[in-house]
């Protein structure tokens, strides 16, 4: 599950564990079925609502224009500015896609040179990879570049 849904591998244990008490806690025998089975059938399917209701949800880290990078003295105020507010005009997916980019493009992307197409197969299936869907991925695409241009 960890591979398809892009949860982190933790979170899905911790909550497979909780969901195995509920299941023993909840079990039936005269029902007619075996506690593996009911666990096993209990178990799989809090987890496919779990995975569900976590892709629902909005990023964890919420965009904040103050943590574009400082410290550079040859950045003019002005352009700063600019940049800031032409961030603020974009949809917070298309946020989300600039600040993995300008912040941990190593830990996303990879290391090493990649042509521009590279980039953003290796971008979209990461994000994928975290429960976005292809036309989400795309929008924000289209936005950024429709801004840029």
């Amino acid at each position: 599950m960890h591979r398809q849904t892009g949860l982190d591998i933790q979170d899905l244990m911790n909550e497979g564990h909780s969901l195995a008490l509920q299941a023993i806690e909840s079990y039936d025998p005269t029902k007619g079925a075996l506690l593996t089975s009911w666990v096993w059938r209990w178990v799989s399917l809090g987890l496919l609502k779990y995975a569900e209701g976590m892709n629902d949800k909005p990023p964890k880290e919420e965009f904040n224009p103050d943590l574009l990078p400082s410290g550079r003295t040859e950045w003019r105020p002005d352009l700063v500015a600019e940049w800031k507010s032409l961030l603020l005009s974009m949809s917070e997916e298309a946020r989300v896609v600039v600040r993995i980019l300008l912040h941990a493009p190593g830990e996303v992307l990879g290391l090493g040179r990649n042509t521009p197409r590279q980039v953003r197969a290796k971008l979209r299936a990461w994000l994928l990879g975290r429960g976005w869907t292809h036309a989400k991925v795309w929008s924000a695409f289209r936005e950024i570049k429709g801004v840029l241009e």
